[in-house]
């Protein structure tokens, strides 16, 4: 389930809408939009990852998406995945970053500072 409270989302929505002719129209910049990684197949998407060659970080919110929990490299909460490679897994949904954004940014700056 992707449910998010209206505060934490109204920053997003009110800079992806615009006021056109008395309607309001969401937009975005095309050059952004691309389809899911998640459309690829597993041996693909499995290829493209070996190929990463600098540090990686995952974060997931617990309630997020179940598709990308059991499509991702392990289970667990927190655990390494290799050379600089790690996976967490923090409370939320799948826009955990909303939810929690002391935690998301602690552990993005966290593998900056180690870079």
């Amino acid at each position: 389930m992707n449910e998010i409270a209206g505060e934490l989302i109204a920053p997003v929505v009110k800079r992806g809408i615009v006021a056109a002719e008395g309607r309001y129209a969401w937009k975005h910049d095309s050059k952004l939009q691309t389809d899911s990684l998640y459309r690829m197949s597993p041996s693909h998407a499995a290829q493209v990852m070996k190929e990463i060659q600098c540090p990686m970080l995952t974060i997931l919110g617990e309630q997020g998406f179940e598709q990308i929990h059991s499509q991702s490299e392990t289970k667990g909460d927190e655990r390494k995945l290799g050379a600089e490679r790690q996976r967490v897994v923090i409370e939320g949904g799948h826009h955990c970053h909303l939810e929690s954004p002391v935690r998301v940014s602690d552990l993005i700056f966290g593998l900056v500072n180690k870079i």
